[in-house]
This record gives structure tokens, C-alpha cells and sequence, in this order.
């Protein structure tokens, strides 16, 4: 089995081919094309004099360019900075310097952004809109990188929110990205060759940049979103035959807002995966009821790969169901139990183990969690023990079955 993402790109364009891996306004684009284009980047970015673990960023929605660039760095072994386009041009500046980056990938939509940026350094801006489908397609469509991609090589690079200090880089690998999609990712029910998942999370969070791969490493087709757009979303579950999909539920209840919520078809839908901020029980009964198929929800952070804990598609049927007892009608509202491949506790403030219902700080261990921050060591001694246990910040209790 391949252990890199970068030996997945290359066994799936050889297994799969001609079949669709992306979809992005109406084109498709194959798995074969998809590890030549890739192939190519990784060629342009070598040329750019980028290497195993140098830093460069890119600033752009949910567009292939994206994950040609991601995937073309897999395979040098150089590391992609996401920026979340939602920040402040200062804001981004601060990520470009911490990271040591001197090239800029970016999108159209950030033009002005990109203009208003004091430089941090960078030498190099490549419009992907532009100038990039030339400066890509200049290079050979086969690649083989001068140094061996291992899987605890350092895959992407994505940086904390920042709302309790200075934005982290955490530092995601191969390993760690695996490890989520084959586990509580790739579980998910339904997930085969034949699979359509839609993908309208941004890619600077690890979500919408996780659940992008799923289709790459099962043989599936990934279903792009520039952004989310309620209306396309729903308009895109059925004329696109959508199977999966990842809705936080800020976009479920924009979903159920829409004038002609009767109107839609969801009938292709398998299943709906959620996380990232709590749900009420009324919003997450309605979504279930619209929808009509599982759901799956899924805590974790980006330094756990969005790996933690798993509320799973029995316990939505089992609270659900009209005759459900209180004790399932109340985990609707729990984060569910450890994910495949992880380890969840609580513990106290003195790190002694809470018993059941007690309160403390939730803490995960496994093959998703990153081996640390970039550049950060105090906060890597903070938030890291010596026996692995990642320390999230988070305040949760856990029942005598291991529902958080």
C-alpha cells in the first residue's frame, strides 16, 4: 500500500486513468492528467529553485491549480502554505515570513490582497489565473524527485486561527494525512471507486483540504466548489449525483433556508459529514430529515489531521428514531468516541485522568497528530507530552461508554 501521498498520485493515475478524479465547473479532469500536471508543477517548482522542505505559498479558492500544486509539491517533497484568504493583508504577511517564503501562487480574486502585501520576502508571485497554465505546461509531464518521499516528510503546511496569540504553522506529513483518510475518512459508509464527493470547504482548513484527497485515495471523483454557494451546493448534490459531502453547520442551516429547500433532490446523498463547531439537536434533526441519508460527525484539529473523535451513523440513526431512548437522544449532541487510529482522554489540570462525566482538557494521540509547530518550540513543549499525548485546549467530559 502506498505509504506517501505522493506514491497514491502516481498508483491512481496507473490504475485509474481516464477516469474523471476531479470535477470543476463542468470539466472534468483525469486521474492520468491529473498526476502529469502535478508532475509537471513538480518540475516548474524544482526550476523555481524550490526543494525538499522549502516553503511556498498559495492564495486562491477551491480550483484545481489548488491541488495540482499541493500534489506537484507531494512529489518534490516541497511544502505548500495554504493562506486563509479570509485574513488581513498584515496578517498574511506575518505567515509568509514566519514560513521563509519567497514564492506566491495566487488567484485572481486577490489581486488587490496580493498588491497590498509588503513583500515578507517574496521574490516571486505567479498569477494562476494567468501566466501559470503556461509556466506549468513548459515542463515534461513525468517527475522523479532527487530525494526519496518518505511518509514522515512534511506534506503541507497550514497555520492556526491565531485567536489566542500568534498564528502557528502546523506541520502536517504524509503519515498524518493518510492516516485521516484511511481511517475515519475513507470509513465513512458508501466510500467506493464510484463515489462523488463535493467539496465546498475552504482548502487553507484542513477539512476542506483532507476531504479533497478522499477521492484520490479511493479511486472516487472530488467534486470542486470555488466557494460555497448554498444554491450551487444543493443545486450540485443532484445534477452532479453527489454521494458525499462535508456541510460545517453554518452551510446546512443556509441549506434549509433556501426559498425552494422542497424543490431539491438529495436522493443521490449517502452521506453527510459535519464537525467544526457544535450543532444544535433541532438543526441537525431537521438536516437529517431534509437530506434523508447518514450523517457522520467528526471532531478533531489541524494538528490532529482533523482526526479526534467520531459520532458515527448508528448513533444519528439510534437518536433520531421516534422510540429512541433519552441516553441516545442525548448523544446527538455528544463529539462521538476515538476515531479509528486515535487515542482520546481527558485529563485534569495536574494531567491525572478525569473519570467519567468529569471535565477537562481533551487530549489525542495516534498517526494523524503532527509532530509539531514550525519554528515554535515553546509551543511545541506546551502543547506536546513525552508520551505523545497532543494537549488541544479544548474543555470536554467523557461517559463511562467513551462518548465525548
Amino acid at each position: 500500500m502506498p505509504e506517501t501521498l505522493a506514491a497514491v498520485i502516481e498508483a491512481m493515475a496507473h490504475e485509474r486513468g481516464v477516469r474523471p478524479a476531479l470535477r470543476f465547473e463542468g470539466a472534468d479532469i483525469s486521474f492520468a492528467d491529473l498526476h502529469a500536471n502535478a508532475s509537471r508543477v513538480a518540475n516548474g517548482l524544482r526550476l523555481l529553485g524550490l526543494g525538499k522542505g522549502d516553503r511556498f505559498a498559495i492564495l486562491e479558492l477551491n480550483t484545481p491549480p489548488v491541488l495540482e500544486l499541493v500534489l506537484g509539491a507531494a512529489l518534490l517533497g516541497a511544502v505548500p502554505v495554504l493562506l486563509n484568504w479570509r485574513l488581513a493583508p498584515v496578517e498574511m504577511d506575518f505567515i509568509l515570513t514566519d514560513a521563509g517564503v519567497e514564492h506566491l501562487f495566487w488567484g485572481s480574486a486577490f489581486a488587490p490582497v496580493v498588491d497590498a502585501l509588503d513583500g515578507a520576502g517574496l521574490t516571486h508571485k505567479l498569477g494562476l489565473d494567468g501566466d501559470y497554465r503556461s509556466w506549468r505546461d513548459a515542463e515534461a509531464p513525468d517527475f522523479t524527485s532527487p530525494d526519496p518521499i518518505v511518509p514522515d516528510d512534511v506534506l503541507v503546511q497550514l497555520y492556526t486561527s491565531g485567536t489566542t496569540g500568534l498564528p502557528k504553522g502546523v506541520q502536517t506529513t504524509h503519515r498524518n494525512m493518510l492516516t485521516f483518510l484511511r481511517g475515519p475518512l475513507t470509513a465513512l459508509p458508501g466510500i467506493d471507486i464510484d463515489s462523488r464527493h463535493q467539496v465546498c470547504a475552504p482548502m487553507f482548513h484542513i477539512a476542506g483540504l483532507g476531504y479533497s484527497f478522499c477521492g484520490l485515495v479511493t479511486g472516487g471523483t472530488s467534486i470542486l466548489h470555488s466557494v460555497f454557494d448554498p444554491s450551487a451546493v444543493a443545486d450540485a448534490i443532484a445534477t452532479e449525483g453527489v454521494t458525499h459531502t462535508v456541510l460545517v453547520p453554518a452551510m446546512q442551516q443556509a441549506i434549509l433556508a433556501l426559498p425552494d429547500l422542497a424543490d431539491r433532490d438529495f436522493s443521490s446523498l449517502t452521506v453527510v459529514g459535519y464537525g467544526a463547531s457544535p450543532m444544535s439537536p433541532d438543526l441537525l434533526t431537521r438536516s437529517m430529515q431534509t437530506f434523508g441519508c447518514d450523517f457522520v460527525q467528526f471532531y478533531g484539529l489541524t494538528e490532529t489531521t482533523a482526526t479526534g473523535t467520531v459520532l458515527g451513523t448508528e448513533d444519528h440513526r439510534r437518536g433520531a428514531d421516534p422510540d429512541a431512548t433519552e441516553s441516545d437522544r442525548t448523544r446527538l449532541a455528544a463529539a462521538g468516541r476515538a476515531a479509528p487510529g486515535a487515542e482520546v482522554r481527558i485529563v485534569a489540570a495536574d494531567s491525572s485522568l478525569c473519570g467519567p462525566d468529569e471535565p477537562g482538557e481533551v487530549c489525542i494521540r495516534g498517526e494523524a497528530v503532527t509532530p509539531g509547530y514550525w519554528n515554535r518550540p515553546e509551543a511545541n513543549t506546551e502543547a506536546f507530552d513525552d508520551e505523545g499525548w497532543f494537549h488541544t485546549g479544548d474543555v470536554a467530559r467523557m461517559d463511562a461508554d467513551g462518548y465525548v
